[in-house]
C-alpha cells in the first residue's frame, strides 16, 4: 500500500491533493524471475476519494481511502464494490499477511492513530496515540512489524504486530538517516525499509532497526533521478517501484521508476514527455501477488482505479560480456531473437554502483545483432575515469534484466 502525500505548508488543503495513475497504453516493466513483462490495462473502475490504496495479496481485493468522506471502500479485483465502512480522515492503508487492514486515521490536529480493522471494518486494535503527528504512509514487514512515515516530524516509527512501539529514527535534514518530508514507505521481502523523501528527491534504505544502508536519487528527469517521489511499492523479487510525479515547483516527471533492491535503475513506466500518466503524475501505487500494478488516477473530479496485468514480451539481450569504451562513447552489442516475429526496440541504460551513466534508444531487427553506440553523460564519463571500474551494469528496457559487462578500453 502506498499513499499519496502532502507538503507541511498545505495541511489545510489535504483533501484536495492529487493522485494519478497509468493510461491505457502498454508500458514496460522489469524482468521478474526468468521472464520479462509488460503491463497492459486489464480493468478500471471509479473509486471516490483515492487518498490511499492497498491490495490484499491473498485474494486481490482492493481498499481505497476517502479522506474527505471519512470512508474506506473495499472492491473486488474486478472493481465491484463489496462494502465500505467509516474511518476518521483515512489516508495511509496497508494489508497484513492475515488480511487485517491497517489504516492511518487522523483523529485530530497532529494526532494520527493506527487502527487495525477487519475486512468489513470492525475495529480490532488501535495504537500510535502520542507517537504520531501526521502519518503520511504505512507499511507492514514480512516479520509483521509495522512502519509509519511521519511526514510532519520527518521520522519513521516502528511497531510490533501487536502495536508496541519498538523505536523510531530520523529528524529533519539532508544527511544519511535524516528526512525532508518523509512521504512514503515500503518494506522489501528481506525486511529492508525504504523511505521516499519528497523534498530531498531521494529514496533511503534501512535495516529493520533503522540502521542506514544507503540511498539513491537526485532531483532531475533523467533515468534514476527523481522529482518529489511520493509513493513506494516492492515486489516479490525485491525490486522497488517509486512513484515519481514531480510537482510543487519541481517540474513534472509523470512516471513510476523501477529499481533493484539497492537502487540500480531498471526501467521506467511513463516519462515527462508522454501522456501515459495524467495530471501531476502517479502518487499511490501497489502490486498484488501476481505482479499486477494498481494505481489511482485523478482526472479532474473523477477518481479511477486502474489495474495493469503482466504479459510476455519479446526482448533483446546484451550479446557480449564486454563493451568497448572510447572516450565518452561505449559500444554495446545487442542481439534480437528471430522468433517471435518483429524487431526489438527499447532503451539501453548503463549504470555503475546505482548511478546512471548513459541511456540510448535502440532498434535491432529480428534474428540480428547490432553494435549500438552510447554516449556517456559528462558526469558518467567522470565517474568512469575516477572510479576506473572493471565492470558496469547494462540494462535493456525491455530486456532480460541487468547484466554485468566488462569494459574494453
Amino acid at each position: 500500500m502506498r499513499i499519496r502525500t502532502f507538503p507541511r505548508v498545505l495541511l489545510s488543503a489535504l483533501a484536495t491533493a492529487v493522485v494519478v495513475a497509468l493510461s491505457p497504453a502498454a508500458v514496460t516493466a522489469p524482468a521478474q524471475a526468468a521472464s520479462v513483462l509488460t503491463y497492459r490495462l486489464e480493468v478500471e473502475w471509479d473509486a471516490p476519494g483515492g487518498d490511499g490504496l492497498a491490495v490484499d495479496r491473498r485474494n486481490g481485493e482492493v481498499y481505497v481511502a476517502d479522506y474527505a468522506d471519512d470512508t474506506v471502500r473495499r472492491y473486488s479485483r474486478a472493481g465491484a464494490l463489496i462494502g465500505s465502512w467509516p474511518a476518521e480522515a483515512p489516508r495511509g492503508l496497508a494489508v497484513d499477511a492475515a488480511g487485517r487492514v491497517l489504516v492511518l486515521e487522523h483523529v485530530g490536529s497532529l494526532d494520527t492513530r493506527v487502527r487495525v480493522r477487519s475486512a468489513t471494518g470492525g475495529l480490532l486494535d488501535e495504537y500510535g496515540a502520542g507517537h504520531l503527528s501526521f502519518g503520511a504512509d504505512i507499511a507492514v514487514a514480512p516479520s509483521g512489524d509495522v512502519y509509519v512515515a511521519d511526514g510532519m516530524y520527518d521520522r519513521v516509527v516502528r511497531y510490533s504486530s501487536s502495536g508496541a512501539k519498538l523505536g523510531q529514527w530520523g529528524g529533519e535534514g539532508t544527511g544519511p538517516g535524516q528526512f525532508d518530508y518523509a512521504a512514503a514507505i515500503a518494506v522489501g521481502p528481506q525486511g529492508v525499509v525504504y523511505v521516499a523523501e519528497r523534498s530531498n528527491h531521494r529514496v533511503q534504505r534501512f535495516a529493520a532497526d533503522g540502521t542506514y544502508l544507503g540511498a539513491w536519487g537526485q532531483v532531475g528527469s533523467a533515468p534514476g533521478q527523481l522529482r518529489s517521489p511520493s509513493g513506494l511499492a516492492t515486489d516479490a523479487a525485491g525490486q522497488v517501484y517509486v512513484a515519481d510525479p514531480g510537482e510543487f515547483g519541481h517540474g513534472v516527471n509523470r512516471r513510476v521508476q523501477i529499481f533493484t533492491a539497492t537502487g540500480g535503475y531498471v526501467t521506467a513506466v511513463g516519462s515527462p514527455s508522454t501522456e501515459q500518466f495524467s495530471g501531476n503524475g502517479p502518487k499511490s501505487i501497489d502490486l498484488d501477488a501476481s505482479g499486477r500494478l494498481y494505481a489511482v488516477d485523478y482526472r479532474g473530479t473523477s477518481r479511477t482505479v486502474k489495474v495493469f496485468g503482466p504479459a510476455a514480451a519479446k526482448v533483446a539481450k546484451v550479446a557480449s560480456k564486454r563493451i568497448t569504451l572510447r572516450g565518452r562513447v561505449t559500444t554495446i552489442e545487442i542481439k534480437c531473437p528471430k522468433k517471435p516475429a518483429g524487431a526489438c526496440s527499447g532503451t539501453a541504460v548503463l549504470t555503475h554502483k546505482g548511478t546512471t551513466l548513459a541511456t540510448k534508444k535502440y532498434t535491432v531487427k529480428a534474428g540480428k545483432r547490432k553494435a549500438v553506440k552510447v554516449k556517456l553523460t559528462k558526469k558518467g564519463a567522470k565517474i568512469l575515469k575516477r572510479a576506473k571500474p572493471r565492470k558496469i551494469t547494462v540494462v535493456l528496457d525491455p530486456g532480460k534484466g541487468p547484466k554485468k559487462v566488462k569494459i574494453r578500453r
